[in-house]
């Protein structure tokens, strides 16, 4: 059984067994690998924009004698993706917005999406709401200092607030200890950054003011979902 990165594994434990996998973006090809080893997929569809990833990744395929069940494709996004469960990870959140937007047909037809997006996370989550999708399940790990926000996504309708958006409603809701680290260091560097802006003269400077004191806001009240109600 390969082993897998800790980010790579927290994507793997959010797929549910499923008949057909797309893993877009897919590098190395190991998801792709570890979910037929695992028996999550019966079949794997791992694509990649660039050329050079697929290469790699046909390596790792064929490392693992798994040509007959893990098929590799270059495409832009999800051309021609046809999945019951549809793994994306390692992107901004803006391109894989776009890259589901773009591929809604693909998206329609999935049972589930499990989604891992570095950045611009309250857009993201606010665009997949308005694509008619909720949030099922979500994880948070660290790994070589870094934060990663990953989710599981079905389709329906589902209410977010500015926090929830900010930060991931069933993360908040279970009070999860990675979610809890990340917002103590945010909480810091916000109210450095707050200070610093007070103190510049410049247009630049006050315009940002209010956005940076509306993210500190919305920072101590995920804060506060953190408190023990017990105390």
């Amino acid at each position: 059984m390969i082993t897998l990165s800790k980010r790579l594994q927290a994507l793997a434990d959010l797929v549910r067994p499923c008949e057909v996998a797309a893993d877009i973006g897919c590098d190395h090809g190991f998801l792709s690998v570890y979910l037929l080893q695992a028996h999550t997929a019966g079949h794997v569809i791992a694509s990649d924009i660039n050329a050079g990833p697929l290469a790699h990744a046909r390596e790792n395929i064929r490392a693992g004698h798994l040509e007959d069940c893990i098929e590799t494709i270059q495409c832009d996004g999800l051309q021609g993706i046809k999945a019951d469960t549809i793994i994306i990870a390692g992107m901004g959140g803006r391109l894989m917005l776009k890259i589901l937007t773009d591929g809604i047909d693909a998206v329609r037809r999935a049972h589930e999406l499990v989604l891992q997006p570095q950045s611009e996370l309250k857009e993201f989550r606010y665009g997949i709401r308005d694509l008619g999708l909720l949030i099922d399940a979500e994880d948070f790990v660290i790994e070589d200092g870094k934060y990663y926000p990953m989710m599981r996504v079905l389709a329906g309708r589902m209410e977010l607030s500015g926090t929830e958006a900010l930060y991931g409603p069933l993360l908040l809701r279970d009070r999860h200890p990675a979610l809890h680290e990340f917002l103590l260091q945010q909480n810091e560097y916000l109210q450095g950054l707050l200070q610093d802006l007070r103190k510049q003269d410049t247009e630049r400077a006050r315009s940002r003011l209010p956005e940076i004191e509306d993210d500190l806001k919305r920072n101590e009240e995920a804060l506060l979902a953190f408190e023990d109600t017990d105390a």
